[in-house]
């Protein structure tokens, strides 16, 4: 059975409306029961019928009109797509196969440099017993900004790949090259790889689809199937932690990281709210929210009122406005490469329940390749990218 999804898909391609969706989804799991068997992330809720609730909802609100004022005033920008559209295009080559060249690259620099740290054996070890977590420990002693942070750009060329696939673009060995080091790279590195290059992949899908019709088996199954492989990744991270707690199935485990990924985050936005005036001067969210202290991203309104105090509520603000600003301008270039910028800021305002993402590292890397790439394609000469895509059909005919 299909359903008409378009209004829902609509508004939540916008950055006010994925806001709202997912602090509605951190809620839901928040207010989730725990049934003694799964765990939720922290001891008792906070309550609802508080000040500092009343703090968090106006904190959001602020962002809800800051991001759709933004957004409103990017799509007043008038900006020219018909030479992007045509050299650009998603369906055409030149800047994925640039996209597949820089993730490849960074690819390999990320295993030699696992390979060099701890070794073959070292790898296997860490992932067969559950200790996936010591891998992305590793990358980050000493780190510092450099060919190690081109690992980020598996997610353009994956997301892309997603996409290629979803609607019919191709379905060759390139496709299965790039999503095969975007699995590795998340296995070895982190989740949220994977994570956000299926928000791309599927984010430019459904943009391209209109109106957006949704089959609910096969969209079960891609859940399911996205499920198990996050419960895998969990699994080779942090098995022995559940199993100590009584969950000695992996589905168990990966249903119980979730529900406290999920839902801890509210719980530290209440817990800020309660307590706004001694965090702002200095004190942590953690010994007020009862929050496990193996869960670092609890809320990016509890992230920022550490780090500046009240100043939480203009920079949050003012960051929201010119982030959906410009994905207001991107919205003209949904048909060419320029559209995966828009889905990485996207993506950044979707996880506003949980951690301010436009200042982080891994939100600019994406953002200079997913921008540079196609303008450095686009300020070429127009020879040189058939040249581009000429030499690529040969070596495939």
């Amino acid at each position: 059975m299909k359903i008409d999804v378009t209004r829902f898909v609509n508004f939540c391609l916008k950055p006010h409306g994925i806001v709202l969706a997912t602090v509605l989804m951190s809620y839901a799991a928040w207010q989730f029961p725990g049934f003694g068997i799964f765990r939720k992330g922290f001891e008792e809720r906070e309550s609802l019928l508080s000040t500092g609730a009343l703090l968090v909802a106006v904190w959001y609100a602020l962002i809800l009109a800051s991001a759709a004022a933004g957004f409103r005033f990017g799509r007043s920008i008038r900006t020219r797509t018909q030479t992007a559209d045509q050299l650009l295009g998603l369906d055409t080559l030149p800047a994925y196969l640039v996209l597949t060249l820089i993730g490849s690259v960074g690819f390999a620099y990320l295993l030699l440099f696992l390979l060099q740290h701890i070794g073959l054996s070292g790898i296997k070890t860490f992932i067969l017993e559950g200790q996936g977590n010591q891998l992305k420990e590793t990358l980050y002693e000493d780190y510092a900004v450099g060919p190690l942070s081109l690992r980020y750009t598996v997610i353009l060329s994956g997301g892309v790949a997603i996409y290629r696939m979803l609607s019919g673009v191709s379905r060759s060995w390139l496709e299965l090259f790039n999503l095969g080091q975007l699995l590795l790279t998340g296995l070895v590195s982190s989740r949220l790889s994977l994570i956000i290059a299926l928000f791309i992949g599927v984010g430019l899908f459904v943009a391209s689809e209109q109106p957006i019709r949704v089959n609910l088996a096969k969209v079960g199954m891609l859940g399911g199937a996205v499920f198990l492989v996050l419960a895998i990744y969990n699994a080779s991270r942090n098995m022995n932690y559940y199993q100590a707690r009584g969950n000695e199935g992996f589905l168990d485990a990966g249903f119980s990281e979730m529900l406290a990924y999920t839902g801890a985050p509210f719980q530290g936005a209440l817990a800020t709210g309660v307590n706004f005036p001694a965090i702002s001067a200095g004190r942590e969210v953690a010994s007020y929210s009862g929050i496990d202290e193996s869960l670092t991203t609890n809320s990016a309104f509890a992230e920022l009122t550490e780090d500046i105090g009240s100043w939480s509520f203009p920079v949050a603000i003012a960051g929201c406005f010119c982030a959906a600003a410009l994905m207001g301008a991107l919205t003209a270039h949904f048909h060419n490469y320029f559209a995966l910028s828009y889905f990485v800021l996207l993506y950044s305002f979707s996880e506003l329940w949980r951690i301010f993402m436009f200042h982080r590292g891994i939100v600019l890397v994406l953002l200079a390749f997913s921008f540079g790439a196609p303008y450095a394609l686009l300020s070429m000469p127009r020879k040189s990218t058939r040249r581009v895509r000429r030499g690529f059909i040969r070596g495939n005919g």
